[in-house]
């Protein structure tokens, strides 16, 4: 079963890795394959948009290349994807998929009503 794991819990993922039972190698823990799901530094998808400063939209198009950058270093087969081009059965290849986008919709959100309509 695919473990699907939010951005900041990048931390957590090394440190669970890195601290596995004394049997488990530091060699072992790098053979994890991991897709990374980030922002496309071309059109990134901003939370609160008309909040954000120009900072902010700098900051996230450098995000995807840092999280790679950081993947890297602690595993060897890292793979990274645009949050618009990811799909499901993308994540069949790997052990861990990390988010730190929103990919398009596997269906469309489908949402019922809650109530009832008063005659």
């Amino acid at each position: 079963m695919h473990r699907f794991v939010y951005a900041a819990a990048v931390v957590s993922l090394t440190a669970a890795v890195t601290a596995q039972s004394p049997a488990a190698s530091a060699d072992e823990s790098r053979e994890l394959r991991v897709l990374f799901v980030g922002h496309d530094p071309e059109a990134p998808k901003v939370a609160f948009r008309q909040l954000a400063k120009p900072r902010t939209f700098q900051l996230y198009r450098e995000r995807t290349a840092a999280f790679e950058a950081l993947l890297r270093y602690h595993f060897e087969n890292v793979t990274v994807v645009h949050g618009e081009d990811y799909l499901a059965s993308m994540s069949d290849d790997y052990d861990v998929t990390v988010f730190d986008t929103r990919p398009k919709p596997i269906r469309p959100l489908q949402r019922k009503p809650v109530y009832r309509q008063a005659k």
